[in-house]
């Protein structure tokens, strides 16, 4: 559901999904159903001004519940809070400072997940007639959380992965725009 209030110049934005899920599995020649449901709600604020910024602010929540059938394993409950902002701010008619800024707060899970902060920045230049012509230097995860490795400990198993992921990393780009119409 969004509200679009003085010419879409600020938006608000309510949002929510469930998910719900029977997964049936044998450990040890024992049937287990896991009954999993998640819930998330969210809000989102836009702010546009026109040849200036455009901002968005946004917060949601998410339950995550799984029962178990089966005697070996224990009921899970997690929660999870997103917070961020992304948005663009224009300067002298052909620059743009990019930003993306999120926080994630988990609860319920164990020790091995942590509550990243991810940031991220951009700095582009707009060139050649109509801005066809774009130059961007862009820097990710500049704070250097996003690691790659989880845990998840289970009644009967621990499962350790590790994924080779780039954590913070720099990016020079060119993008040409080709478009023509007819006329």
């Amino acid at each position: 559901l969004s509200i679009p209030l003085a010419k879409r110049k600020y938006v608000f934005t309510y949002y929510g999904g469930s998910n719900y899920s029977n997964n049936v599995s044998f450990t040890n020649s024992e049937r287990n159903v896991g009954r999993n449901m998640v819930l998330t709600q969210g809000l989102k604020f836009r702010l546009d001004l026109e040849d200036r910024m455009d901002t968005e602010l946004n917060t949601s929540y998410s339950y995550n519940t799984t029962a178990y059938s089966g005697s070996s394993f224990t009921d899970r409950y997690t929660n999870q809070v997103n917070l961020g902002i992304q948005g663009r701010n224009y300067f002298f008619k052909r620059w743009i400072l990019g930003y993306n800024f999120s926080q994630v707060f988990n609860k319920g899970f164990n020790a091995a997940i942590n509550n990243p902060s991810l940031l991220s920045f951009y700095l582009e230049h707009r060139f050649l007639k109509g801005k066809k012509g774009s130059l961007r230097l862009q820097g990710f995860d500049l704070l250097n959380q996003n690691t790659g490795v989880s845990r998840d400990v289970f009644d009967n198993e621990i499962v350790d992965r590790e994924s080779n992921r780039l954590s913070t990393y720099f990016l020079v780009s060119f993008n040409f725009r080709l478009q023509h119409f007819g006329g």
